[in-house]
């Protein structure tokens, strides 16, 4: 080839004409959209206007919306002329089958309906038939609303338009309040009296109230065994008659043993749209499949044609009652009490005395009895299996905890396995029995160690759970830590070693001078006796006695522990090891009281790295006395535990004051519901916004000098984890002196600002400090700025969890799709996804197929599914097949139209077949590079290949696969150029020597 006629004139000349033409199009397209946005919006507008017009005309004045009135609505006009009072124009958006329903209702000054217009909507079912539907409401009266007639050929988009006819004449009259009180269509005596019959003869039941409940009116109970009644009643949203009316007998399995059908209504044949009602033998038939079902199979049930909605609604509601029924069923002791107390007899001996001193309020303790010898306590537990939902007794235990709140001993009564199927095999009776074996000896600490083991591979754990039955052994050790706390509140509340008034006055004297002490001590150990807040800001003091199993003192001690969780002082007042004997030697007591010194400047974190045993470490503890000093160890780490809990609690602002301004930084519409922080000493509040808007983090660091508040922050995260806003409530530095200049307030204002916009990701770039990284703090408050973003930083950790965690499917259903996607012969693993906010769940394929992602993408603006795909890779790092299971644009408005659903399918269609390499290539935006993106949806698109490009690092990395940076378009060019001048010869070679010659000058 003759590369010169690259650049023969005739060739640049049609390459220069249509670069000029791409220059020309684009700024035509640009000015038509300067020319033609504005007039859409303008066109909207005037449809709106217009709508009001038609549907009442007079003058219009907008009116603020009653509160109470139903969120669809948009706007409300009062209507005059000059003879006064016309009515009242109201617009709303319904959401109904496949859109939003934008209507403008007429309301006359009478309350009745003038005229309802449709302004905009997709509907797809019945459409052509719904187009005359809102005439049918005009001229009707507010209290014959109701009655209307739904079009049966789109029930959904006509109950729908219904709704929102009936909620704008309501917010107009003022009459936006729910009705209270119940109103049930027969008496307590006539539902009691067939519920009796229901279950047959020698019922004698008792009335159960139950709250908070939609269905399920009322439950009652049999004395003798046979279960439960549960009357559930429908009401329908449409015309507010009774829909069904039925009596559900629930055996004591959690089966249902019986139905009595009390009224079914379904609605008349309408031959106008060819509906015609099921026959009365089919609803028989319906409800002649009910028995049998539980709460888990119940969804099961095949419904009545022609019926869906109605017979739906009963599974609904009988579903309701199965639920509450299960929970009843779970609180009722599962072995009678003489039985009980005749197997303690045979686990402890015979001839003790068993005091009943069971506490109200547990879950899974039954019975907890102190035994007369001093001799500890039996706590009789029971746990029914969460999985089945049938109110199966899945464990039932007798345990015996010593007077340190430890386990002595076990009996297990029941241990209940699920059946061997398919690949599964129960645990054989040995491997359980090794299990109850293992916990002997066992505290608080040591038991919530290992319900928090997390799985390695599917059906294997690590640590001392049962192989093929973790969920029943974590189970158990729910009871067991509920046991053994509930019986250490009852040890520390049996009273003093010393005198309160001494204990207090040691107390004080740790703290210092002049030092009041508040009592603040409230459950959860059995050695921590007492907790007391020091005044001035000065802390806390825990008072610990750990009793030897004999039940005399082994340690007595005073730890002062400060506001920012650090433990400052310790004063020992006991200590007693074993005499020396058979080759046993004490330690001195110079070694024991090196060890207490050890313990001052030890936060919870650190005193764990230090002191707290675990396989494989070494730690602070005195020789010859390894046992004495654990079990003080275990007791400090206890009154860390508390202590910080009671910092968490002691915020400087009251709750509602807190929330309040945490809903004003979310915004108008901001519905905030407290979620756990996990007794963080930053993260105080944490808010989750049941709307979508994201979390709220309300921060506080506290001096550790001076026990004031330092920082005082609330940081709004939205729902994909990035910093909204920021508002800094509290600042404090030192004051000026010895040099120290503190920083101006537009310093820490310029710091608050950069905090905006920062993910965990680009905070921790950004502002954690490193080894030799620099960072951005605030110059002279670096402790200060360090505290608080140690504080977002938790803040990150937690939302992130949450959001990782907030998925919209099952993780069975995700599985499952996925196995489809791979085809047959999967076996899908799952593998870690570095907690992606994007891969929320990544499997590999055991037989070799690859992988596959599920990703997931908020929308920053609602907090709602974007996108929702799944992508298979094959091991290779190469995408086979997408599936699209959500894909949300934003709704045609202000001359925004949303792409097709054909050019969306078509994007997805091009994914298949990309390596990571390609992929960058092609959908990966970078400067002067334009990628494959679906028009008119390129932040949706945008959030999907950023998930795409994670999954692809992920994968790569599990198939060792190099990943492939973005490509460098600058060092092509010059690589390109240079390939150029080597391929034209000497021209070229004189061209390349010219230019270094050139450089080196």
């Amino acid at each position: 080839m003759n590369f010169k006629n690259i650049f023969r004139k005739e060739n640049i000349m049609p390459v220069a004409v249509l670069s000029a033409i791409c220059l020309i199009v684009a700024a035509l397209l640009g000015v038509v959209n300067m020319i033609a946005g504005p007039v859409i919006k303008q066109a909207e507008e005037q449809k709106v206007y217009d709508s009001l017009r038609e549907a009442i005309d007079g003058t219009f004045e907008p009116i603020e919306i009653p509160e109470g009135a139903s969120s669809e609505i948009t706007a409300i006009y009062k209507v005059t002329d000059k003879n006064g009072l016309v009515g009242h124009a109201v617009t709303l958006s319904a959401k109904g089958y496949a859109s939003q329903i934008l209507m403008t209702v007429g309301v006359n000054a009478d309350g009745g309906v003038r005229k309802v217009i449709v302004t905009g909507q997709a509907e797809t079912h019945g459409k052509a038939g719904m187009a005359n539907y809102p005439d049918k409401f005009a001229g009707v009266a507010a209290d014959a609303l109701s009655e209307v007639e739904l079009f049966s050929g789109a029930t959904i988009s006509s109950t729908a338009m219904k709704k929102a006819v009936i909620n704008a004449v309501n917010a107009v009259s003022g009459n936006v309040e729910e009705e209270s009180g119940e109103k049930l269509p027969r008496t307590d005596e006539e539902i009691a009296s067939l519920a009796a019959d229901l279950i047959g003869e020698g019922a004698s039941l008792k009335d159960i109230t139950v709250e908070n409940t939609t269905y399920t009116k009322r439950v009652y109970k049999d004395e003798n065994g046979k279960g439960y009644v549960a009357y559930v009643l429908v009401i329908s949203a449409n015309y507010g008659t009774v829909e069904s009316e039925t009596l559900v007998h629930i055996a004591e399995d959690g089966k249902i043993a019986g139905v009595k059908k009390l009224s079914c209504n379904i609605s008349p044949a309408n031959p106008e749209y060819g509906y015609t009602p099921p026959t009365a033998e089919e609803v028989d038939e319906f409800y002649g499949r009910l028995p049998e079902n539980n709460s888990e199979t119940i969804d099961g049930v095949e419904l009545v044609t022609n019926a869906t909605n109605t017979t739906t609604n009963v599974v609904t509601s009988v579903k309701e009652a199965l639920g509450i029924v299960d929970g009843l069923i779970k609180k009722d002791m599962p072995t009678p009490e003489a039985e009980v107390k005749a197997l303690i007899a045979e686990f402890v001996g015979s001839g003790i005395t068993l005091t009943d001193i069971t506490p109200s309020g547990c879950s899974y303790v039954k019975k907890l009895y102190e035994l007369s010898d001093e001799n500890g306590y039996i706590a009789y537990t029971a746990n029914f299996s969460e999985k089945y939902g049938n109110g199966r007794l899945e464990t039932e235990t007798l345990v015996h905890i010593d007077n340190n709140g430890n386990i002595k001993d076990l009996k297990k009564i029941t241990w209940t396995n699920s059946a061997a199927s398919g690949r599964y095999t129960p645990p054989t009776l040995e491997l359980v029995d090794a299990f109850y074996t293992s916990l002997k000896g066992k505290g608080l600490t040591e038991l919530e160690a290992l319900a928090a083991l997390a799985p390695q591979n599917k059906g294997e754990h690590e640590g001392l759970l049962v192989t093929k039955a973790t969920i029943t052994s974590k189970d158990l050790l729910k009871t067991l830590i509920e046991a053994v706390t509930v019986t250490s509140e009852v040890i520390s509340e049996k009273g003093l070693i010393r005198d309160e008034a001494e204990v207090e006055s040691l107390a004080a004297a740790l703290v210092g001078e002049n030092i009041t002490l508040t009592n603040v001590t409230y459950g959860g150990s059995a050695e921590v006796k007492r907790i007391y807040k020091a005044s001035g800001n000065k802390g806390y003091v825990a008072y610990i006695v750990v009793m030897s199993q004999y039940g005399t003192v082994e340690t007595e001690t005073l730890v002062h522990i400060d506001n920012t969780g650090k433990l400052v002082a310790v004063n020992k007042l006991v200590w007693k090891t074993s005499d020396a004997m058979y080759g046993y030697v004490p330690p001195q007591a110079d070694a024991v009281d090196a060890f207490y010194a050890l313990l001052a400047g030890n936060t919870s974190e650190t005193f764990d790295k230090n002191f707290v045993p675990a396989e494989g470490k070494e730690v602070e503890h005195v020789t010859n006395a390894t046992n004495t000093t654990t079990k003080l160890v275990s007791a400090i780490a206890k009154a860390f535990e508390l202590v910080e809990a009671l910092i968490v609690k002691d915020i400087p602002r009251t709750e509602s004051e807190v929330k309040n301004m945490a809903s004003e930084l979310v915004g108008s519409s901001a519905s905030l519901k407290e979620i756990s922080t996990n007794n963080s000493l930053l993260v105080r509040k944490l808010y989750k916004d049941e709307n979508g808007k994201g979390f709220v983090a309300y921060i506080i660091a506290i001096s550790p000098n001076y026990g004031t508040v330092e920082t005082e922050t609330l940081v709004h995260i939205d729902a994909t984890g990035k910093i909204v806003s920021v508002k800094k409530l509290t600042w404090k530095t030192s004051d000026a002196m010895y040099g120290y200049v503190p920083p101006q307030a537009d310093a820490v204002d310029a710091f608050y600002a950069l905090l905006v916009g920062n993910t965990s990701k680009t905070f921790n770039k950004s502002f954690v400090p490193a080894e030799g990284k620099e960072v951005e703090h605030v110059t002279n408050a670096t402790s200060t700025t360090g505290r608080l973003v140690g504080g977002i930083c938790e803040a990150f950790k937690l939302v992130d969890t949450i959001i990782i965690e907030d998925i919209p499917r099952e993780d069975e259903e995700i599985n499952d799709m996925a196995s489809e996607l791979v085809g047959d012969g999967a076996s899908l693993k799952e593998v870690s996804t570095n907690n992606s906010l994007l891969v929320r769940k990544l499997y590999k394929d055991e037989n070799g197929k690859g992988f596959v992602a599920y990703i997931i993408a908020i929308s920053p603006n609602y907090g709602t599914v974007e996108t929702e795909t799944l992508v298979h890779f094959d091991s290779a790092g190469k995408i086979v097949s997408v599936k699209k299971l959500t894909w949300k644009t934003s709704d045609a408005i202000y001359g925004y139209v949303p792409p097709e659903a054909d050019a969306v399918d078509a994007f997805y269609a091009l994914l298949a077949g990309n390596t990571s390499a390609t992929f960058n290539e092609s959908f990966v935006p970078a400067e002067g590079k334009e990628v494959e993106h679906v028009t008119n949806a390129t932040n949706t698109t945008g959030r999907l290949v950023e998930g795409i490009g994670e999954a692809f690092e992920l994968v790569d990395a599990l198939a060792e696969i190099p990943v492939i940076v973005r490509v460098d378009y600058t060092a092509r060019i010059v690589g390109i150029v240079i390939l150029a001048l080597a391929i034209l010869g000497p021209t070229g070679y004189g061209i390349y020597t010219y230019v270094e010659r050139r450089k080196s000058k």
